[in-house]
């Protein structure tokens, strides 16, 4: 990356909540992962196979989606900080405890912080 480069992404980085929509999106990843992954152990397959895997996709998604949308919309920040934490709380019974919690923990911190995001004059 040249000095240019990354001039322009601090710029870019520094106008919207970046950090905030990071957790978001890492948020979703870890709910919806644990049900559509398998690991074959030798002759064992394991794998977390759950009847609310709609469910887990969808709240992943979701997630992903409010990150990303925090990135490349941040005058939507409010209502996606908002909507992000209730999406995150409702994984708790929907999805594994909601990405065994990590995920959960990691949407309502990203939520939060997106929420509290104010635009900065730069």
């Amino acid at each position: 990356m040249s000095a240019d480069q990354g001039a322009r992404f601090r710029a870019w980085r520094a106008g919207r909540p970046f950090i905030p929509g990071l957790l978001l999106i890492l948020s979703g990843i870890v709910i919806a992962t644990p049900a559509y992954f398998t690991v074959h152990i030798s002759d064992l397959l394991v794998m977390i196979s759950t009847v609310s895997g709609v469910s887990t996709l969808l709240i992943g998604a979701l997630l992903v989606m409010f990150g990303l949308g925090a990135w490349f919309r941040p005058a939507t920040s409010t209502y996606l900080g908002v909507l992000g934490i209730i999406v995150a709380v409702i994984a708790l019974p929907t999805s594994n405890l909601g990405g065994f919690l990590i995920g959960t923990l990691l949407g309502i911190i990203g939520g939060a912080l997106t929420l509290a995001w104010e635009p900065t004059d730069v």
